[in-house]
């Protein structure tokens, strides 16, 4: 929106837009568990505000998560709903889908040569690795022209790692699909080699 709004169903909801480029990503979901989907704005900001709002433009919850670029959907914990994984500076971010509250942090993982995660990297792909029908793991990397790349859970424990032999790049373009005849997700293509 031109003027810092959100229009939704013909309500305006404050988007509170401060940056001059009027940026945002929106993400839909059933956030609190109860059936009904709700936005996620992100707007790109100074201070990187996202915004979860209901179909009628209800602001939820506004929750300002400084050096957060991308969120990732996970199946909450214990609850019907999603929460969402982020990355910010040196740390994951675990964030409650219900009120944009940061439930649960963990250190980012460094490359064997001691380079960093960005925020702008990851996380990206989610993956159903158990076979439950939701998915347990999103990945990590530094960037499209690693050769890196983490599996972590949704409690953000790391469960593996993966180097390309010959120093070929994984990158963030990871597919997951099915595959082998049951239902657990496999990586099916990452980037070629360098």
């Amino acid at each position: 929106s031109e003027h810092g709004l959100l229009s939704v169903k013909g309500r305006k909801a404050p988007a509170t837009m401060t940056d001059e480029r009027y940026n945002a990503s929106v993400d839909i979901g059933d956030y609190l568990g109860d059936g009904r989907d709700l936005l996620i704005v992100k707007v790109h900001s100074k201070d990187a505000t996202h915004i979860c709002i209901d179909q009628s433009g209800k602001v939820i919850w506004k929750a300002t998560l400084p050096g957060v670029d991308h969120l990732v959907k996970l199946p909450a914990e214990g609850r019907k709903g999603i929460d969402l994984a982020c990355v910010r500076r040196d740390e994951l971010l675990l964030v409650d889908g219900r009120n944009g509250q940061v439930i649960r942090r963990a250190p980012t993982p460094r490359t064997d040569k001691g380079k960093a995660i960005g925020a702008g990297n990851c996380p990206n792909a989610t993956a159903d690795f158990d076979g439950t029908g939701s998915p347990q793991c999103f990945f990590l990397s530094v960037g499209a022209n690693d050769h890196e790349v983490w599996a972590y859970d949704t409690q953000l424990n790391m469960r593996w790692k993966a180097v390309a032999p010959s120093g070929g790049a994984l990158g963030y373009h990871i597919g997951v699909g099915g595959g082998g005849g049951d239902e657990r997700g496999r990586i099916r293509h990452a980037c070629g080699p360098r």
